[in-house]
């Protein structure tokens, strides 16, 4: 089944190779699934050395995309996301009232995004590989 890319993803279609965003629009549609489009898309922008070095992960980048909507539903579907989004709150603003780190560098050093069990590197090591930070 074909999947049309959305023209505003711009930067995660220069960021990634064409068989990644082919495999991603496969399992995630943006039709159904919007939410992992806007990571990726946001990831490209703030951190495209560090996606590049995701995407050869292969797979990897699949699961921390859905890792990532998981945290950021629960969080705009809690009581609190909720009651900011009847403030009329962004959904930025709502993760950042809520400590949703939403940089991905970031969210792997404070723990929200686990490295995976296939990968034992120091913390630190991430930045140091991390032109982009």
């Amino acid at each position: 089944m074909e999947y049309a890319l959305p023209s505003w993803l711009e930067a995660a279609s220069k960021v990634l190779q064409p068989e990644t965003i082919e495999i991603l629009l496969t399992r995630m549609p943006p039709a159904r699934e919007l939410r992992p489009w806007k990571i990726a898309e946001r990831w490209a922008v703030q951190r495209p050395n560090r996606l590049r070095l995701l995407e050869k992960d292969g797979l990897l980048i699949l699961h921390k995309l859905q890792e990532q909507k998981r945290i950021e539903e629960r969080a705009l579907e809690s009581a609190a996301g909720m009651a900011y989004m009847r403030m009329g709150m962004t959904e930025f603003e709502i993760f950042q009232r809520l400590e949703i780190e939403t940089d991905l560098v970031k969210a792997t050093l404070n723990g929200q995004l686990g490295l995976g069990a296939e990968r034992h590197i120091h913390p630190r090591t991430i930045l140091d590989l991390d032109p982009d930070n």
